[in-house]
């Protein structure tokens, strides 16, 4: 008997539990959907219009169809490549604005060594408002300069038939080719074929010292030559040098000065100047026929000469009157 009592207790003990737990549980379930549904009453909205419209937009792909991002595109620690195989396409990358001074592709950079903008292969402007601009300077054409500037190993070309350029001042005066007003300074060769100047100063720097040595003038076109010789073919009381033109070292400087003048068949246009070293009596006498120029004196002597003739081509050039147009160039002597 009492061990049936025991039994019975505690079944009724365990059912007691079961129907505790089962509360719990009940309660706890009905919590946590009511949960569940304030928190999905609190996040949906309504449509605001009827479907497809205001649809969320769709992000970028990878895909071939062209897309519009409205917005900023910010890429950190990257770069945007561009290709195009499409020949009807104008370009990898198409700028637009359409705001006055602004840039429809923008290049910066925080380094002054760097470079905003770099470009392997041709540049091209073109359109309404094209223009090519450094700064503030900008041309739409190389026409606006004057001409065609063209470079090469060589350097810089200027290669526009019947153009001039000015540097300094504008516009060019008369037929020059070049202007240059004020100073300009040529280290190395320089080749023309008329040098117009007022003043020639070769200058030489000498222990950092500057010196001018001024170059002469003549009237005309004419060369010159300078030399020394020794009078030691004597004969009769006489003492000579024979300066044959026909046998002279080619390349030397009596060679070179015969090669370049004109004379008649008298040779009236050779100017000669002796100076004896020491007191004696010297003179000359031209022997066109021979092709010959003999000094003589009464002693036995060196004798210093100078020849100066007329340069080949000075028949066909106006030696008396200038050809230079602009007053501000020459000496105004009256």
């Amino acid at each position: 008997y009492y061990t049936i009592m025991y039994e019975t207790s505690q079944n009724m003990n365990l059912i007691k539990k079961l129907r505790a737990n089962k509360l719990k549980l009940i309660i706890y379930f009905v919590f946590l959907f009511g949960l569940v549904g304030v928190v999905t009453y609190s996040a949906w909205e309504a449509p605001t219009a009827v479907a497809p419209f205001e649809n969320r937009p769709e992000p970028l792909d990878v895909s071939i169809i062209p897309q519009v991002k409205n917005g900023d595109l910010t890429i950190t620690n990257g770069r945007i490549q561009a290709s195009t195989v499409d020949e009807d396409n104008s370009g990898a990358i198409i700028g637009i604005h359409s705001y006055t001074g602004k840039a429809g592709i923008y290049g910066q950079t925080s380094n002054p060594n760097g470079y905003a903008g770099q470009f392997v292969g041709k540049v091209r402007s073109e359109g309404d408002y094209k223009a090519f601009c450094f700064e503030n300077d900008c041309i739409s054409s190389w026409s606006e300069i004057g001409g065609l500037w063209q470079s090469d190993t060589n350097g810089i070309t200027y290669n526009e038939v019947g153009m001039n350029v000015a540097i300094g001042a504008a516009p060019v005066v008369g037929d020059n080719r070049l202007q240059v007003t004020g100073d300009a300074s040529v280290t190395g060769e320089l080749t023309v074929t008329k040098l117009t100047a007022a003043t020639i100063d070769p200058v030489y720097w000498i222990d950092d010292v500057s010196y001018s040595t001024y170059g002469h003038s003549t009237t005309g076109i004419k060369e010159e030559t300078m030399g020394k010789v020794e009078l030691n073919n004597h004969s009769n009381g006489i003492y000579s040098f024979v300066i044959d033109f026909d046998n002279l070292e080619k390349g030397s400087d009596l060679w070179l000065f015969k090669q370049i003048i004109v004379l008649d068949k008298d040779w009236n246009d050779l100017i000669v100047a002796l100076t004896p070293e020491g007191r004696a009596n010297v003179w000359y006498e031209l022997n066109p026929d021979s092709n010959q120029l003999i000094i003589y004196s009464n002693s036995d002597i060196k004798v210093s000469y100078r020849l100066v003739a007329p340069r080949f081509d000075w028949p066909e050039i106006n030696t008396n009157l200038s050809d230079v147009e602009d007053r501000n160039i020459g000496l105004k002597i009256r």
